[in-house]
């Protein structure tokens, strides 16, 4: 059973360079962005698991999401959600 994790960012500050790259940025790390869900600042990613991956899926998204907020100077709070 796959299970989707989705991801909200909400940027509060300018970042370093354009928005584009911190699209890219989550796309590497096998996230799809949702177009229906993206606003001004906000923008929503998800990612579909296995349960059995799911823990450790979790733990590896807010690793990576922290590690491209840090390299694009982006501010903000992000939240992490998982649907069946």
């Amino acid at each position: 059973m796959l299970l989707s994790i989705y991801v909200d960012i909400e940027l509060t500050d300018s970042v370093v360079g354009p928005l584009e790259r911190i699209e890219q940025a989550f796309q590497e790390i096998g996230l799809q962005k949702d177009v229906d869900a993206s606003s001004n600042f906000g923008l929503r990613f998800h990612k579909d698991v296995t349960k059995d991956d799911l823990e450790g899926a979790v733990l590896e998204l807010d690793r990576e999401v922290q590690e491209i907020y840090t390299r694009y100077g982006a501010h903000g709070p992000f939240q992490i959600a998982v649907f069946d």
